[in-house]
């Protein structure tokens, strides 16, 4: 009996069953990461016919004074930039919006409502 006890372990350890453990899984490859130029769209809108605006750039800041609104802008951006857009009620009355969407995706949204008034709007560009 105990030749085949040692006999069934000696077999199981040289079949590979002696607690080894089993090899991993092959690794998955991580899916490559887009470091390409991203589309970003300044919206600028609101109940005001006319707005001052400023916009951060990939090269700068670009500014617009009286501008007819509603007004859209967009830009390439590289991922990690800074998007920033100001709209200022050039009027007595009225509101002022800014939205900034990258690649269909709203980034930030603002308004403000009166007289000469700011909205504001910034993020990273994804």
């Amino acid at each position: 009996m105990r030749v085949t006890v040692i006999l069934a372990v000696a077999l199981a350890l040289a079949s590979g069953c002696g607690g080894q453990p089993p090899a991993p899984p092959p690794s998955a490859t991580p899916a490559p990461i887009d470091t390409g130029p991203r589309t970003v769209v300044y919206r600028i809108g609101g109940t005001a016919h006319v707005g001052d605006i400023t916009v951060q750039t990939a090269s700068g800041v670009e500014q617009t004074a009286d501008a007819l609104l509603p007004a859209e802008v967009s830009y390439e951006m590289p991922p990690g930039s800074f998007a920033s857009v100001f709209v200022q009620n050039a009027a007595a009355e009225g509101s002022v919006s800014c939205e900034i969407v990258v690649d269909g995706t709203t980034v930030s949204r603002n308004s403000s409502e009166g007289e000469y008034v700011i909205a504001s709007c910034d993020g990273t560009v994804p």
